[in-house]
């Protein structure tokens, strides 16, 4: 049986977790985004043994200057880091297909807040992720 996970909005810090390091997840949408929510992490998570792992979903034949992205984006990111381009029609279900159960996932956004990206959020937690908004100036 899965258990609900949370939903929460711009939290100041993360929790340690019980053993080992904590992985967290960020979603990639946009380059500039996906930046922001990277420095935003190392902010939230310090003091913990943190690892970020990024992910992007895409549909067509970029996939190289995504992985390229990708690479410069964890390049300049603070925390140990991985990242990892998902093949999916829908950018959504590629998202949920490619974590982890009851993972902590960072997704960034630019207020006023989409819809899709709330739903994303909302479907994640229900999955059972701690699924994480973080508004993006």
């Amino acid at each position: 049986m899965r258990t609900r996970g949370q939903l929460r909005i711009a939290p100041g810090t993360f929790e340690a977790g019980s053993s080992g390091a904590m992985e967290i997840v960020v979603l990639h949408t946009r380059a500039d985004v996906t930046r922001a929510v990277l420095e935003r992490a190392a902010m939230l998570t310090s003091g913990l043994n943190a690892r970020l792992r990024l992910i992007a979903v895409h549909h067509s034949a970029d996939h190289a200057s995504l992985v390229e992205e990708l690479i410069d984006l964890c390049a300049g990111c603070l925390l140990p880091s991985t990242s990892q381009v998902v093949l999916a029609q829908s950018r959504d279900d590629g998202f949920r297909l490619a974590i982890a159960p009851e993972s902590t996932v960072l997704l960034g956004m630019l207020k006023p807040w989409p819809e899709a990206e709330k739903a994303l959020a909302m479907a994640l937690a229900e999955d059972g992720h701690n699924a994480v908004l973080i508004h993006v100036e």
